[in-house]
């Protein structure tokens, strides 16, 4: 913080304006220079702070997706084995009726 402003106020002006109110109060250009750094550093400081946030952000909803591809993945690998075996059924079954089967022949495709 410096005497002439609060770091709020340093960080709030746009850069135009922040060069403008040093001028009118008649800051040095070592202090200016200062003051500049200053608003720099706490800039630096959110845009981490903020870049921190949006990773985490990001991924909590990458884990938040893998859980349900992961719960879909098993689905469809109960699904598979579903169909594998309803089709090995059906194949048991259809040799076993050819004689009665008035349609033909059941053909079964993998």
């Amino acid at each position: 913080m410096t005497s002439y402003m609060t770091e709020a106020e340093i960080v709030s002006l746009d850069i135009k304006d922040l060069n403008k109110k040093l001028k009118y109060k008649n800051v040095s250009k070592p202090e200016q220079q200062e003051i500049k750094k200053l608003r720099r550093k706490i800039k630096m400081k959110k845009y981490r702070k903020d870049s921190r946030m949006r990773k985490a952000t990001e991924l909590e909803r990458l884990l938040e997706l893998r859980a349900i591809l992961v719960d879909e993945l098993i689905c469809l690998e109960q699904e598979v084995v579903y169909l594998h075996s309803s089709k090995d059924h059906l194949i048991k079954h259809s040799h076993s009726s050819d004689e009665d089967d008035e349609y033909g022949e059941f053909v079964v495709v993998d």
